[in-house]
């Protein structure tokens, strides 16, 4: 357990690390959305397994996953700055992302809200709620996905 932790000290730190490098260079973004989503992924997998258990969900952790997956949530944009002509990046990011920023962002505020009903419909101890919301999410992600996300 202590391991998965370090793992994800690790990731959050090399995010970290991004945002203060961004400035000298130009594709820092690129790696910065692709360490925050990892962790979301990460987070978002572990959650997913959770739910898909066929015993009692572990609310502890179910809502310690929604917390991190809502806490992400807020920085997703900063990852996203249009990228320069000359940009040598390797990115799933397809171009809509910045000829349609308006859809963009309704989609991470989308992701932003039903995250934060995940968190609340943990508080709730219901399983029937959470998973509920945990699929809302993940429809979510999945729109998001689908429109912006290159293949």
């Amino acid at each position: 357990m202590r391991r998965r932790y370090r793992s994800l000290a690790t990731i959050v730190a090399a995010c970290i690390a991004s945002i203060a490098a961004a400035q000298s260079r130009p594709d820092a973004a690129v790696h910065y959305r692709q360490g925050l989503m990892a962790v979301i992924g990460w987070n978002f997998d572990l959650l997913g397994a959770t739910v898909r258990h066929t015993g009692p969900l572990d609310a502890k952790e179910f809502a310690l996953r929604a917390e991190r997956l809502a806490a992400y949530g807020p920085q997703m944009l900063e990852g996203f700055p249009k990228p320069a002509a000359d940009s040598k990046a390797v990115t799933d990011a397809g171009p809509a992302i910045w000829s349609d920023a308006a859809g963009f962002q309704a989609q991470i505020d989308a992701y932003i809200a039903e995250s934060r009903k995940l968190v609340e419909s943990a508080k709730s101890g219901d399983e029937a709620q959470m998973k509920a919301q945990f699929r809302k999410l993940s429809d979510t992600c999945k729109a998001c996905h689908d429109k912006y996300k290159s293949d």
